[in-house]
């Protein structure tokens, strides 16, 4: 189950500034720490990150300073 402290479907505050940051980031992929970091602040989290798989089964993730020694882990050990 996602729990978040999202109200009526709208950020507090800058939503404007986020969605702006996550297409900076699609273009200068150094953006996506910051990015995540504001997810998660918004959804009250510790941490995220995101993950993708290219179709020759090549990995690429990022995640928050958090998140990092965790993915590190999952993925050492054969995580998917």
């Amino acid at each position: 189950m996602i729990r978040s402290n999202v109200t009526e479907g709208r950020m507090p505050g800058s939503d404007r500034s986020l969605l702006s940051d996550i297409y900076e980031a699609a273009v200068i992929p150094e953006g996506w720490v910051q990015v995540l970091e504001q997810i998660s602040a918004f959804a009250g989290t510790e941490g995220g990150s995101m993950s993708v798989v290219s179709g020759e089964g090549a990995r690429s993730w990022v995640a928050t300073d958090r998140f990092c020694p965790i993915l590190q882990d999952f993925y050492a050990g054969g995580g998917i």
